[in-house]
C-alpha cells in the first residue's frame, strides 16, 4: 500500500505540463462559459448604459443564454448579445432606438480588441444601415431557433 502511494507521488513530481496543451485544454472545456459569461455581462452594461429596465436586461440575457445552448458559436458573441438585448427592449416595450443599441455595442466591439482606439469614431450612415441588416438576420435567426417561445408576463400588456 505504502509503495503504491510512493509511486503516485514519484509520477505526480515528475509530471510536466506544457502551456500550449493547458491553454488549448481551457479552451476546449471552458470556451463557451465564457462566452456566455462575455455575452452576459455585455448585455448588462450595456443595459445599464442605455437605462433599460432591469426585466428587459434579465429577459435579454436568458435569452442570450438558452440560445448559446442551442447554437454555440452560430453568431459573433457581441453581435448575438446586441441581437437579444434589442428584442428584450422591443418585448419590454421600452423607448430605446435600434441605432442607439447598434452604436453601443459597436464601441464595446472596439474596446475589446488588443488596440484600444481612444477617439472611437461612429461608422458611416452605409456600414450603419448593413448593421442594422446583419442584426435584423441575427434576431430572425434568433426567433427561429427559439420557435419564438419567449414569454413576456408584463402587468400592463396583460391587463390589457
Amino acid at each position: 500500500m505504502k509503495e503504491a502511494a510512493n509511486d503516485v507521488v514519484d509520477k505526480l513530481q515528475n509530471l510536466t505540463v506544457k502551456d500550449d496543451e493547458v491553454e488549448e485544454e481551457f479552451k476546449k472545456d471552458f470556451g463557451s462559459r465564457l462566452r456566455l459569461v462575455k455575452g452576459a455581462l455585455l448585455i448588462q452594461e450595456i443595459g445599464n448604459q442605455l437605462h433599460c429596465s432591469i426585466i428587459s436586461i434579465a429577459k435579454a440575457q436568458v435569452l442570450f443564454h438558452q440560445f448559446q445552448r442551442l447554437k454555440k458559436n452560430a453568431f459573433n458573441t457581441v453581435w448575438l448579445a446586441a441581437s437579444c438585448l434589442n428584442l428584450s427592449i422591443k418585448l419590454c416595450e421600452e423607448d430605446v432606438k435600434l441605432d442607439e443599441v447598434i452604436l453601443k455595442f459597436y464601441h464595446a466591439a472596439q474596446d475589446l480588441k488588443s488596440t484600444l482606439n481612444p477617439d472611437r469614431p461612429d461608422p458611416s450612415s452605409e456600414e450603419l444601415r448593413q448593421m442594422r441588416r446583419n442584426l435584423s438576420l441575427v434576431q430572425y435567426s434568433i426567433c427561429g431557433v427559439m420557435a419564438f417561445k419567449v414569454q413576456c408576463k408584463i402587468a400592463h400588456t396583460g391587463s390589457q
